[in-house]
């Protein structure tokens, strides 16, 4: 969706801090700045059933969930 809005092929609602460095620079521009979108985001972790006991990857999934859920809320960062 990123590569998309920036090559010049529409608008995206993207996470902002996809979006920082491309409305920085003036390859991205914001549309529509007034709207707003719901403050919602999901992640998902797929892994083989294998390592569900694994504490690597609960500790990887906690990582996930304290840090990079919060970054993935979707701002109005739309691109054109």
């Amino acid at each position: 969706m990123h590569a998309a809005t920036a090559a010049g092929l529409g608008i995206g609602v993207l996470p902002e801090f996809l979006c920082r460095q491309g409305l920085a620079t003036g390859r991205l521009k914001a549309v529509l700045p007034e709207w707003t979108v719901p403050r919602a985001a999901s992640l998902y972790a797929l892994y083989p059933a294998a390592l569900e006991a694994d504490a690597r990857v609960q500790r990887f999934i906690d990582f996930l969930a304290a840090n990079v859920v919060p970054a993935l809320t979707l701002s109005n960062a739309a691109s054109a």
